[in-house]
């Protein structure tokens, strides 16, 4: 019995009392709880299986459920914790390892199995304790982590590599020789007529020295 909580205020509840479950090896420790109602009532108890009238879970079988009875309305429950143990027996006779363990909650709202947060707190010998945040309070379930199937990596394709078309080489083409100019008669080459004009030049000039000597 929860008295004088105050609205919205957390209160722990602890199990002191509570011993563990032989068929299931699960013992709630502790939880708490955040209401809007200043008083109410809460009853927690391990169980073998689930409420008649909730839908069979889904996974693989759980180690056990834990029922919660309430006398607050579950609208007015923003969030509860639960820390609770398991027997490392159960987890070898399961070939479970301990991080595989996930406290689930039952949705009336859409009648479906959600699994919370939960983490490994404390483990020695014989016992792994637990602790794992629900929304609200319900039908809990102790059972193996769900795996969730790898989604495969698409492998891109590769784009088509264009192969560039090769450029034809040029072919040598065979080169038209240039005319050399042909020389126009001469002695040297000159214009026509010039050679010989100046022969009959030079001869007309010795000629004329042969007389004044």
């Amino acid at each position: 019995m929860v008295r004088n909580a105050g609205a919205n205020r957390t209160v722990q509840v602890r199990f002191q009392r509570m011993v563990e479950s032989p068929e299931t090896g699960l013992r709630i420790r502790e939880m708490t709880v955040t209401a809007g109602d200043p008083e109410y009532q809460l009853a927690v108890r391990t169980t073998t299986r689930t409420r008649a009238r909730l839908d069979r879970f889904p996974g693989a079988p759980p180690f056990g459920y834990l029922n919660v009875t309430h006398t607050v309305p579950n609208a007015n429950v923003t969030n509860a914790t639960f820390t609770f143990t398991l027997n490392r027996t159960r987890l070898r006779e399961r070939n479970v390892a301990a991080e595989n363990v996930s406290l689930y909650r039952y949705r009336t709202g859409n009648q479906t199995w959600h699994r919370l947060q939960t983490r490994v707190m404390e483990r020695n010998q014989t016992h792994v304790t637990y602790r794992a945040v629900s929304p609200g309070l319900s039908e809990f379930a102790v059972a193996p982590t769900a795996e969730v199937a790898a989604t495969p990596t698409a492998t891109p394709t590769p784009a088509p590599t264009a192969t560039p078309t090769p450029t034809p080489e040029p072919t040598d083409r065979p080169s038209t020789p240039t005319a050399s100019p042909t020389p126009m008669p001469g002695t040297d080459g000159s214009a026509p007529g010039f050679g010989l004009l100046a022969a009959v030049l030079a001869l007309l000039g010795l000629g004329a020295l042969a007389r004044r000597r």
